[in-house]
């Protein structure tokens, strides 16, 4: 009988601290899973096709090329008449990537969700229209070198 409750004693602890352990290692897998996306998106990178609602859109000329750099600062070229008639093509930004989702903050309060690869960047979003109704909006980019210098 004394031995069984001692075997008792030393379940519920070893419990608490399996459990904990569980928790740190599931939280960490997060963490190391944002990291890697977060160093994937570091670089440059030029859009190659836009659509919106699955339909081919013409590419966002706000955003014809996007650096992403390792300081939470992108660039983004704009090549609008806007922003060519006003000598402003370059167009510096803070951005953030938490919880699966990229905040870059001439966007906000929208953020995209991000596929990025070695070569490769996708870029979703959904926005409402005028209507009312829902848009989305995938921008896809191909990896060059860098525009900027950090």
């Amino acid at each position: 009988m004394e031995a069984t409750f001692k075997l008792r004693l030393l379940k519920k602890p070893f419990l608490l601290y399996s459990s904990i352990i569980s928790l740190f290692v599931a939280f960490s897998c997060n963490d190391a899973s944002e990291d890697d996306v977060t160093a994937k998106l570091i670089g440059t990178w030029q859009q190659t096709s836009r659509t919106v609602d699955g339909t081919p859109a013409t590419l966002d000329s706000t955003r014809l090329v996007v650096q992403i750099n390792n300081n939470s600062i992108c660039v983004l070229y704009d090549s609008s008449y806007t922003a060519i008639s006003t000598n402003k093509v370059l167009i510096r930004s803070g951005w953030s990537y938490n919880n699966g989702l990229l905040n870059i903050a001439v966007d906000l309060p929208a953020s995209w969700a991000v596929n990025a690869n070695d070569n490769g960047l996708g870029m979703d979003r959904v926005d409402f229209k005028q209507d009312g109704t829902i848009a989305k909006t995938s921008i896809h980019f191909e990896r060059i070198a860098n525009i900027e210098q950090e």
